[in-house]
């Protein structure tokens, strides 16, 4: 057992091995209109740190409070990825987006009573035009919904998933990841399987899927449209 002079140590060294990959090379200054700015006539500074894979962006009022964090795997051109976050001065969440090679896959923002005030999400949709199906990438203005959310979707599937009887001695072990429309009906249809594990735990999967109950559909610019979902399943 480790004694506490040498727990301090081993937690100093992990410590100092965190922060040592990542770096700050340089804090710019900003005036309440985001133009570059000196420190006397600042209101926002950032730092920029270089970790292994990317650089890591931070923006503070000048009051020291952090005003927004996000991860960019290049300055110029500026290309972000993954989820960045924004806050009010008090703390407060303001705005989260979720960065895929520099475009926003989904967007969520706060008022500063913590209400939502805007949620997209860039999903897959279908609708018809010059009489033909297209499939296109769009910002869902309301995604479909399963009375209860996702916990009770997973529920569902809990609850009337047959595991196969012949495969009750060796269980694999994985997931089934199913794609599914919701249609302009609120209807599952549309059922795949984009990633198996085993025939059997497919097809049962498919089966449930299908089984579903309607879904309030999404909506784009105030109309239902068809949304493309996926879901895994773990087994």
């Amino acid at each position: 057992m480790l004694s506490k002079l040498s727990a301090r140590f081993l937690v100093l060294f992990c410590l100092m091995a965190f922060y040592g990959n990542a770096q700050t090379i340089d804090t710019l200054w900003f005036n309440s209109k985001w133009e570059p700015s000196s420190k006397e006539g600042s209101t926002y500074h950032r730092t920029i740190q270089k970790t292994s894979r990317a650089y890591l962006v931070t923006d503070f009022f000048n009051t020291g409070e952090t005003q927004m964090s996000g991860n960019y795997t290049s300055l110029d051109p500026q290309v972000r990825e993954g989820l960045f976050k924004w806050w009010y001065k008090d703390g407060k969440k303001r705005s989260e987006i979720l960065y895929r090679d520099n475009v926003a896959q989904k967007e969520t923002h706060w008022d500063t009573n913590g209400k939502i005030t805007d949620q997209y999400e860039v999903v897959t949709a279908d609708h018809i035009e010059n009489g033909k199906s297209v499939t296109e990438k769009v910002s869902i203005e309301v995604m479909p919904m399963f009375e209860g959310g996702m916990p009770a979707v997973y529920k569902y599937v809990g609850d009337h998933f047959n595991y196969p009887s012949e495969l009750e001695k060796d269980r694999p072990h994985g997931k089934v990841v199913v794609q599914f429309t919701v249609n302009k009906k609120g209807r599952v249809v549309d059922v795949i399987v984009l990633q198996g594990l085993h025939p059997l735990l497919d097809q049962e999967a498919v089966r449930v899927i299908k089984s579903m109950p309607n879904w309030k559909a999404g909506i784009q610019s105030g109309e239902p449209v068809n949304v493309k979902m996926k879901l895994p399943i773990g087994l």
